[in-house]
C-alpha cells in the first residue's frame, strides 16, 4: 500500500499528464485550423511624387487596423516597418497574418507629419498585395536676399501650430526633420497635408527655421495640397553696407557690430543688444544675413567709442544696401614750436540754455614729434580740443560729425584761450546723418501722417511699403502678390451696408482690362456686382461707368443716387476693409481721396502701388519703425 505522501505525488503526476495531453492536441488542431502559420502575406510598397516618379528614401509600417468607438479606422499593434529600396523603389514586409492593415508612410520622422492609409489592406494570410501610394510634399529653395541659391544651408521643418491668441508656434515634439539644401539648392520633403494625429483629420501647416548667430529666420504657414508638392521660394533677408571714410578712403577689416535698437522717453533710438559682429572685407563691404527689422550698425572710434549708423532697415525677403561715411577728424596745431604737445580731449555738456561746456575728459593723444596734426575717427558729438602750455590752455570746441572731414586748429594765441568755467555756443546738428546714417528718432508727428499710405522710396529704387494705421510701422511690399497677401493680412472686417456709405475710387491709370468699354474695368465690376459683358447692367440708358462717376446706383435703376457718409469715410482712410459679408473681398481706403479701391489679386495690389503711393526720401522713411510680417 502507498502512505499518503505517494498518493498525493501520483495524483498530482496524473493531473499533469492529462493537462499537458489536451494541450498539446489543442496546438495541433490549432496549427492545422489556422493557416496563416503556413502560409506568408506578403505586402509590397511604393511611393509616387506628383509627377509619377518613385521616392527612394521613405520608409512604412504596417499596423493591425481596428475601429474607434464611432466606427473610424485606426492602428493598433505594430507588426513591421521596413524602408523602400533606393534602387528598386519598392519596400516589402512578411507577415503571418490576415488583415485588415493600415499603413503609415513617412519620410524622415515617424511620429511627425507622416501619411496614414485605412481600408487598402484587407486581405488574407498567404496573398500578396502592392500598393502604390502618392505622397505630397515641401520643395524649399532657399536663396539670398539678391535671389542666389543658397547651397548646402542647413534648415529645420515643423508642423505648426497656435495658441490662444491665434499666432504660430512650434514645440520641440512638432519637429519633422533636419534638412539641407545640398549642392542643388534645394530640399524635397514629404509630409502629410493632415494633421499629426493618426485620425488624419485638418488641415496641416508647416513652418521653416533657419539657425543664425543671434537670432533665426522663420517662414510661416506653409500649407501642403493633397498628393501635390508645395514649392516655397524663400529669401533670407541681409544687408550690405559700404564703409569710407570721410576723405574716401575704404575701410578694410574693420569690425562691425550689427545692433538691435530701442528707444528712450524721448523717443531716440538707443543701442539695444549686440546681435553679431561681421569684418569689412578689402573693398570696405561687410554682410549681415538677418531676418527683417530695423538695426544700428556700429563701429569703435578712436576713443574706443560705439559710433552708430541708425535707421538700418532690413526689408521682408529682400537685401538692402547702405553706403555710410564715417567721420574723419584732423586735429592741426601751430605756434607750438618744436615741443612735442599732448591733445586733450573732453566731452561737452549743454545746459539749459542751450550752451555748450566742459564736460569728462575722454583721453589724451600725443603728437608724434615735429608732427603739426593727428587724424581720428569719432562718432557724432559735441567735443572741445586743448593743448596745455605753461599755465595756460588753448583749444577749439567742435561737433564732429559723420561724412564729413573736420580740421580743427588750435593755434598758440590769445584768440585760441580756453577758460576753465568757459561757455562755448554751436550748433547741434539735427539727427539726421548724411551718406545713408539716418535718423535716429522715430518720428511720431509723421508716422500719424503717413499711417495707411503707400509709400515708395524715390532715392532708391522704388521699394514699397505700406504704413499700417494699427501698428504704426511699415511694412515691405516685395510686389504685386506679396502686397495683396501681405495687405490682406491687416484687412478689418466691414458689413456690405458700411462699405457701401465709402465713395468707389476710380483713376485711369490704372491699367486694367475693361472688356464692356463701360469705363469701369472687370476687376472692378466683380467687386461691385455689376455685369463686366454689359455695359449698362441695370438698364437704364446709361452706363455703369458714367453712373458711378456721376454718384448713382449701376444696380438700381434710373435715378437712385449713391449715399455717401463722408465722415465714416473719413475714418476709414488708409485701411485694408474685407467684405465679410460677401467672399472677402478686399478694398483699400486711399487717404489721399477717401475712395476705396478694389484689390481683387497680386496684379491689382500692383497698380495701386504703383499710381496710388506716395514718394518719400529715405532720411524721412528712416523715422518711421519697421515691421516684420512674421
Amino acid at each position: 500500500m502507498l502512505d499518503k505522501n505517494a498518493r498525493i505525488l501520483l495524483v498530482v503526476a496524473l493531473v499533469v499528464i492529462i493537462v499537458g495531453f489536451f494541450v498539446i492536441n489543442h496546438t495541433v488542431l490549432m496549427a492545422e485550423e489556422d493557416p496563416c502559420r503556413k502560409y506568408d502575406t506578403k505586402i509590397t510598397v511604393s511611393a509616387r511624387n506628383e509627377k509619377g516618379e518613385f521616392i527612394p528614401d521613405v520608409s512604412f509600417s504596417i499596423y493591425t487596423q481596428v475601429a474607434d468607438v464611432y466606427g473610424n479606422p485606426k492602428p493598433d499593434i505594430l507588426l513591421a516597418t521596413a524602408k523602400v529600396s533606393p534602387y528598386t523603389g519598392k519596400g516589402q514586409v512578411t507577415l503571418k497574418k490576415s488583415g485588415p492593415f493600415a499603413l503609415k508612410i513617412f519620410h524622415k520622422n515617424s511620429a511627425v507629419g507622416v501619411f496614414w492609409f485605412y481600408n487598402e489592406l484587407n486581405i488574407i494570410c498567404g496573398e500578396s498585395r502592392e500598393l502604390s501610394e502618392s505622397l505630397s510634399g515641401i520643395n524649399f529653395i532657399l536663396r539670398d536676399g539678391e535671389g542666389n541659391l543658397k547651397k548646402d544651408t542647413k534648415f529645420k521643418v515643423y508642423t505648426q501650430r497656435q495658441d490662444v491668441d491665434g499666432n504660430p508656434i512650434r514645440e520641440k515634439e512638432d519637429l519633422v526633420g533636419e534638412f539641407d539644401t545640398s549642392s542643388e539648392g534645394n530640399a524635397i520633403i514629404y509630409v502629410s497635408e493632415k494633421t499629426r494625429s493618426v485620425d488624419g483629420k485638418g488641415v496641416s501647416y508647416y513652418m521653416m527655421e533657419s539657425e543664425i548667430p543671434g537670432n533665426s529666420f522663420k517662414h510661416w504657414g506653409v500649407k501642403v495640397n493633397l498628393n501635390k508638392t508645395t514649392i516655397v521660394n524663400y529669401n533670407f533677408s541681409d544687408l550690405i553696407a559700404e564703409f569710407i571714410n570721410a576723405n574716401g578712403t575704404r575701410l578694410m577689416q574693420k569690425d562691425i557690430d550689427l545692433y538691435s535698437t530701442d528707444l528712450n522717453l524721448k523717443g531716440e533710438y538707443i543701442l539695444g543688444k549686440k546681435l553679431t559682429t561681421a569684418k569689412t572685407d578689402n573693398n570696405g563691404l561687410v554682410l549681415f544675413e538677418y531676418p527683417t527689422g530695423s538695426y544700428a550698425l556700429s563701429l569703435q572710434d578712436s576713443l574706443k567709442s560705439d559710433s552708430p549708423f541708425w535707421g538700418i532697415n532690413i526689408p521682408e525677403q529682400h537685401r538692402s544696401r547702405y553706403s555710410l561715411k564715417v567721420n574723419n577728424t584732423r586735429a592741426l596745431i601751430e605756434g607750438f614750436g618744436a615741443i612735442k604737445p599732448v591733445l586733450n580731449i573732453y566731452a561737452l555738456n549743454t545746459d539749459v540754455n542751450g550752451f555748450q561746456y566742459r564736460g569728462t575728459k575722454l583721453t589724451t593723444f600725443n603728437f608724434p614729434q615735429g608732427g603739426q596734426y593727428l587724424d581720428m575717427q569719432l562718432k557724432p558729438a559735441p567735443y572741445l580740443f586743448t593743448i596745455i602750455l605753461g599755465t595756460k590752455e588753448y583749444g577749439n570746441a567742435f561737433y564732429a560729425d559723420n561724412d564729413k572731414f573736420q580740421e580743427i586748429l588750435i593755434k598758440n594765441d590769445k584768440l585760441y584761450e580756453v577758460l576753465p568755467m568757459q561757455r562755448f555756443s554751436m550748433e547741434i546738428p539735427p539727427a539726421d546723418r548724411p551718406g545713408g546714417a539716418t535718423s535716429n528718432v522715430v518720428d511720431k508727428a509723421l508716422v500719424s501722417r503717413l499711417k495707411g499710405y503707400i509709400l515708395l522710396q524715390v532715392e532708391a529704387n522704388g521699394e514699397a511699403w505700406y504704413v499700417d494705421p494699427k501698428t504704426e510701422k511699415r511694412y515691405y511690399m516685395r510686389n504685386g502678390e506679396v502686397a495683396y497677401e501681405a495687405m490682406r493680412k491687416f484687412g478689418v472686417g466691414i458689413s456690405t451696408n458700411d462699405l457701401q456709405k465709402i465713395p468707389i475710387g476710380l483713376d485711369d491709370r490704372l491699367q486694367e482690362i475693361d472688356t464692356d468699354g463701360d469705363g469701369l474695368f472687370d476687376k472692378l465690376e466683380d467687386g461691385l456686382g455689376t455685369d463686366r459683358l454689359i455695359k449698362d447692367t441695370d438698364e437704364d440708358g446709361f452706363d455703369d461707368g458714367v453712373e458711378i462717376k456721376s454718384g448713382y446706383d449701376p444696380l438700381a435703376g434710373s435715378g437712385k443716387k449713391l449715399v455717401y457718409d463722408l465722415t465714416f469715410a473719413a475714418n476709414q482712410k488708409g485701411k485694408i476693409l474685407l467684405q465679410v459679408e460677401a467672399h472677402g473681398e478686399a478694398w483699400y481706403v486711399n487717404p489721399k481721396d477717401g475712395k476705396r479701391y478694389y484689390m481683387k489679386d497680386g496684379a491689382s495690389a500692383y497698380e495701386i502701388m504703383r499710381f496710388l503711393s506716395l514718394g518719400i526720401k529715405n532720411s524721412d522713411l528712416a523715422k518711421i519703425p519697421i515691421g516684420s510680417f512674421q
